[in-house]
């Protein structure tokens, strides 16, 4: 208290004013006369340290938030109704401790920046040919320039035009060019999924798949189909109706 009276004077707290400050209000008997002003500045950190000694503040800091959140997810796990799923409590905690750690939104940026980071995107661009990921199509691809990071490509059709066929199309092809891929998928399973696209790659009809007919050659290029797409670095989650917070939650 006397610090910050002191500071709303505009005077720097330090041994001498304290002093002065409890001498002038008859308080310095009461916190144990000059001989504690002088414990206070012995223990006071160093500059030199100060560094570190922040870091021990953030840490401390750190710990009593995430003791504080740990209770949290315990409490909103008991209370939280039937209809709402585990994973949706999961991620509202999982966003609690990215913001610990800086992992919120940075929110304003300065046009400066925005410029700069920009200007290194269109270097990268031309040494690489192309800003983003190639889908493999290549009217697609003129029209988009490739998957770009933070964007949302929306694929709209009517029932069985072929936009499952689209997706995972793109997703094999991205694949081969080398970022990993996450498809979920709310209708198909993963299984269907692999099987189809075995059989697009192999040629083998999907039916002569399912009515067991695919033998000798057939066989053996569906196996070969098998190992191709084995090596490509996809991850396929077939959780049905899976929630746009699980989904967030399961991607990190």
């Amino acid at each position: 208290a006397a610090c910050l009276a002191l500071g709303e004077r505009g005077i720097s707290p330090n041994p001498v004013t304290l002093r002065r400050f409890f001498e002038s209000s008859a308080q310095l008997a009461e916190i144990g006369g000059p001989a504690y002003l002088g414990e206070l500045a012995a223990a006071a950190a160093v500059p030199t340290s100060s560094g570190e000694y922040a870091r021990m503040v953030r840490s401390d800091a750190i710990k009593r938030s995430l003791i504080d959140a740990g209770e949290d997810l315990v409490e909103r796990a008991y209370a939280a109704p039937i209809e709402v799923e585990a994973m949706d409590v999961l991620a509202r905690h999982e966003q609690a401790i990215a913001e610990m750690f800086g992992g919120a939104p940075d929110g304003a940026v300065t046009m400066a920046a925005a410029a700069n980071r920009a200007l290194d995107g269109a270097r990268d661009a031309a040494e690489r040919g192309g800003a983003g990921v190639h889908t493999g199509l290549v009217d697609v691809d003129r029209h988009l320039a490739g998957l770009m990071p933070g964007e949302l490509v929306v694929v709209a059709g009517a029932t069985s035009m072929g936009k499952t066929s689209f997706a995972t199309t793109v997703a094999l092809n991205a694949a081969r060019a080398g970022p990993p891929i996450l498809f979920f998928s709310l209708e198909m399973t993963a299984d269907q999924i692999a099987l189809r696209e075995m059989a697009g790659l192999s040629g083998v009809s999907l039916g002569d798949i399912r009515r067991g007919q695919a033998t000798g050659e057939a066989a053996r290029q569906l196996e070969a189909a098998a190992r191709e797409i084995a090596l490509l670095p996809i991850h396929i989650d077939d959780t049905a109706g899976i929630s746009v917070a699980a989904l967030r939650a399961e991607a990190k």
